[in-house]
């Protein structure tokens, strides 16, 4: 299962790469990136066994936009969850690291 965290603020790269660093280390993702948004950082993380209660709760434990995760455990089982953009108002998100497991 993939986890995503949105960390809103400019003033929170300490956080966010904190956070990076310990979900790289911790051998339950295979894949970790962290990329600068307008607004501040987000956290992509893939491969893990986790079931979707788990990752929801490390997404509130880790600081993710609590109105994010709100909507996303009430939406239904095939709605898309943790959806994060790429590109938003013409603006691209820049990756500041990637590591593949």
């Amino acid at each position: 299962m993939r986890l995503t965290l949105d960390i809103d603020g400019k003033n929170r790269g300490w956080w966010a790469w904190g956070i990076y660093y310990m979900l790289r280390d911790s051998g339950e993702f295979s894949r970790v990136e962290l990329r600068r948004t307008r607004h501040g950082y987000h956290i992509v993380a893939s491969g893990s066994g986790m079931s979707t209660y788990e990752i929801d709760t490390l997404r509130m434990s880790l600081g993710d936009d609590p109105l994010r995760v709100a909507i996303d455990m009430v939406k239904h089982p095939l709605q898309p969850r943790q959806v994060l953009w790429k590109v938003k108002n013409n603006r691209q998100v820049e990756t500041l690291d990637c590591w593949n497991g």
